[in-house]
């Protein structure tokens, strides 16, 4: 590969970083459907999971809700 090559990023050097992704923060967003913003949190974990990648989530005093990344 040379050094102005575009390269790919691969699983081994990535990871998904989820922050605060909690229920009730949902509300204080305006510019997009709520269960529209859930279904895409959703499927992105859930297409971190396939590739294999590592998911990190950050939260703040509440309750995590894995099972609705299965």
């Amino acid at each position: 590969m040379t050094e102005t090559a575009v390269r790919l990023l691969i699983p081994e050097e990535c990871a998904l970083l989820l922050v605060d992704q909690q229920a009730g923060l949902a509300f204080g967003v305006g510019s997009h459907d709520r269960q529209m913003l859930l279904n895409n949190v959703i499927a992105l974990a859930k297409t971190a999971r396939t590739f294999g990648l590592p998911v990190v989530v950050s939260f703040i005093s509440a309750p995590v809700r894995p099972s609705r990344a299965r």
